[in-house]
């Protein structure tokens, strides 16, 4: 009888295991692919392990190609990792991060742009108030935005001639852009009273953020005050009857504490001799 290679009719290799074998069987005979005969030789040469290493020896012999070692598997190629495609969403974070860049550029710019002009806008206006305009050399200037009225004021410092060869110290300049119109406000109190309100309400409304509507209605009430006491004092003792005038000249005196009192309240000036801050 011819030897056979039972490994191959089971469809194995000769390094396949007992396990492998057994269900080499049952398929085999359930498909009918081998003869009974093969299948008992298979089983009982296969399954026993002293008779299958002899039948291995003679199979091995008769066909030494079975004992080649199989060739090496290619070993993979390195996979480089695939980079990330650029999704329209990756696009339009880069195109927000550059729209912000450029606002902010562009809002610096304008902001640049406006405090330079509302600089120059008020040095222009100032000087127009001098003595000797080329004289002037200006200090400390800022914008303040009031937050009572929601108007833009620039204040800042001023030294200029005030006679030929004399130079003013510093004195503070406020300037308002809405009305084009700028105050110097001097160190000392002013001679006339008119200055004197109009260089502190410009000072207390562009510099120190006070309340326009508030020191408007304190002017007011002022100056109604001045008035009466304007117009009593020039009464003067004209009342026969001394209870007229009593009353009349305790009012004089009321109005006089009043006016210095409300006067006080709206001034930046304590007295003609010393500086306000």
């Amino acid at each position: 009888m011819a030897f056979k290679n039972l490994y191959q009719l089971l469809s194995l290799k000769p390094t396949a295991s007992h396990l492998d074998i057994v269900n080499a069987m049952k398929k085999a005979a359930q498909q009918q692919t081998i003869s009974l005969e093969d299948l008992k030789l298979c089983k009982r040469v296969l399954l026993n392990e002293e008779l299958r290493q002899k039948y291995n020896s003679r199979l091995f012999s008769e066909h030494p190609e079975l004992l080649e070692a199989p060739p090496k598997p290619k070993e993979p190629e390195e996979v480089k990792p695939i980079p990330p495609k650029k999704t329209g969403r990756n696009n339009k974070k880069l195109y927000l991060i550059l729209a912000i860049i450029v606002a902010m550029i562009v809002c610096g710019a304008i902001a640049y742009y406006k405090y330079n002009s509302l600089v120059s806008e008020a040095k222009k206006a100032v000087k127009e108030r001098l003595f000797k305009p080329d004289s002037a050399t200006f200090y400390d200037i800022k914008i303040h935005f009031n937050t009572n009225n929601k108007k833009i004021y620039v204040c800042g410092k001023i030294v200029a001639k005030v006679l030929d060869g004399y130079y003013s110290g510093k004195e503070t300049f406020v300037y308002a852009p809405h009305i084009k119109q700028a105050v110097v406000v001097p160190k000392k109190k002013p001679w006339f009273m008119h200055d004197q309100l109009k260089s502190s309400i410009a000072y207390k409304v562009g510099c120190l953020n006070d309340d326009p509507v508030k020191l408007g209605k304190q002017l007011y009430t002022f100056m109604d005050h001045v008035n009466e006491y304007g117009a009593l004092k020039h009464l003067g003792p004209s009342f026969s009857d001394k209870v007229k005038q009593a009353k009349l000249d305790k009012r004089i005196v009321e109005l006089e504490t009043i006016t210095e009192a409300e006067l006080r309240a709206i001034s930046i000036y304590e007295n003609s001799d010393k500086e306000y801050e």
